[in-house]
């Protein structure tokens, strides 16, 4: 039923959180029967499993553990406690909410993972060399760019235009004088640093080097309160990111290397909503890029994007998952608070108190009852610059077939003439190709970005600027 966060703290990578399990712990060498690294397979959902790497570690006689769960790049969580008792294990991850008790038998851990009001079993055994191997094997990003560059790289800082703080990022510069083109990188839901990094993977990273070798150059930062970018994060809505774009603009404007007349915006995700908001209200923003970007209401978005992940792992009610989720996102964006959304979830048979909260207090958020209440009929309308709208066709997180229908029918009641939608198969919401698209996978996939989607993006551009 419900569908609890799996991507960053505050909940992303990708654009409104997906409430699934975060799962972890970290290093070890074995001397006692329990300093080990272990390893084993949570089947979480029919047909869905997640690699555990449990390491234990003695000293002084006494056990410290953390968690790795590779497969979804969450590496190092720390055991809160860590108890024995004869044969008997229990580790404890606070962080998390999690639990796993187990007993050792014939090199085995054979016990149980519990979190959030559910349990699985969990049977671990002594990681394999091989095994190390495999796991480091999988953490590489083949496409991620190394130095040196045939560019130039800037780190710089730049004011935000009202709140008194500044902002780190880095910018790519062709060689030359320039001025040259330029296009401003927007990340995600939650708190992003400047490569966008998911899972050991670096999208802007490798974004800004493709278009940097293309001829443009390219700015991407910190997220307010993130890296090394000074303000707050938390509290701050997508009304308060939009500015935060405005920031990037005006810095760009500053510079006598950068055309002013040709500074675009290229937003993944939530970016796909701020970079068109501020677009709304600047009109000389030359180009619109929405990669994954809403063209539903955001009640709409959530809705359809717990159904689809939540059936995805095996829940069976679509229709139930979606009507319970829109009243829920409904409520928020109406400024519902927190009791009034978790009596909401709380009259669902069998409902788990932690999720509840863990939804009732995201969903009554100011950042939540933005986005839920955000129409963007009100604000594509207002674009008459080129727009270039793509989506992944297995992205669950922002249905591809629905959004980009949203986008070409507000678009079509428009004066631009320059609009170009496009749904690209077999990818998911980061844009890699993807087995299902399941968030799940981002972290098994080695490909960072898919040579076709980023082939668009830059051949767009260059046929423009």
């Amino acid at each position: 039923m419900f569908n609890l966060p799996f991507c960053k703290q505050r909940y992303s990578h990708g654009f409104l959180v997906i409430l699934l399990l975060i799962l972890w712990i970290t290093d070890s060498n074995a001397q006692s029967p329990w300093q080990q690294k272990w390893q084993g397979k949570l089947e979480v959902a029919a047909g869905m499993q997640l690699t555990l790497i449990l390491n234990l570690q003695e000293q002084d006689g006494k056990l410290s553990a953390t968690l790795d769960s590779p497969d979804q790049g969450a590496m190092g969580i720390p055991a809160s406690q860590v108890s024995t008792k004869d044969t008997e294990l229990t580790v404890e991850f606070a962080a998390i909410s999690a639990r796993y008790v187990a007993n050792l038998k014939e090199q085995q851990l054979q016990g149980t993972f519990y979190q959030a009001g559910q349990q699985f079993p969990l049977v671990l055994t002594p990681m394999s060399t091989a095994q190390q191997e495999a796991i480091t094997a999988s953490q590489q990003r083949p496409q991620e760019p190394l130095p040196p560059y045939p560019y130039i790289e800037q780190q710089v800082r730049y004011p935000h235009p009202s709140a008194g703080f500044n902002f780190a990022g880095t910018l790519t510069l062709p060689q030359g004088k320039g001025p040259f083109s330029a296009a401003i990188l927007i990340t995600g839901s939650g708190p992003q640093d400047r490569d966008e990094t998911l899972a050991n993977h670096k999208p802007f990273k490798l974004l800004a080097d493709t278009l940097t070798r293309r001829g443009f150059a390219v700015l991407r930062s910190d997220d307010r309160g993130t890296g090394q970018s000074a303000g707050n994060f938390s509290g701050a809505t997508i009304e308060d990111f939009a500015t935060d774009v405005q920031a990037a603009y005006e810095y760009l404007l500053s510079r006598e290397d950068i055309n002013p007349s040709k500074i675009g915006l290229i937003g993944h995700s939530e970016g796909g909503v701020t970079g068109p908001l501020f677009a709304a209200r600047q009109p000389k923003v030359a180009f619109v890029i929405m990669l994954a970007g809403l063209g539903v209401p955001g009640n709409q978005l959530w809705a359809t994007q717990q159904r689809d992940i939540g059936l995805a792992s095996g829940m069976q009610d679509g229709d139930m998952i979606y009507q319970l989720h829109l009243k829920a996102a409904t409520l928020s964006a109406q400024g519902a608070n927190f009791e009034q959304i978790k009596t909401l979830f709380a009259a669902v048979p069998n409902a788990n108190e932690q999720m509840i909260n863990t939804l009732a207090t995201m969903l009554s958020s100011d950042w939540a009852h933005s986005l839920m209440a955000y129409q963007p009929q009100a604000v594509l309308i207002k674009l008459n610059m080129p727009l270039l709208a793509l989506n992944g066709e297995r992205d669950m997180q922002v249905a591809s077939k629905d959004n980009l229908t949203g986008i070409k029918q507000i678009m079509a009641n428009t004066a631009n003439q320059d609009v170009t939608v496009l749904s690209l198969p077999e990818l998911n919401h980061l844009f890699q190709q993807a087995p299902t698209g399941h968030p799940a996978e981002y972290a098994q996939i080695s490909e960072t970005l898919n040579p076709a989607a980023l082939a668009h993006i830059s051949d767009w551009l260059a046929a423009r600027f």
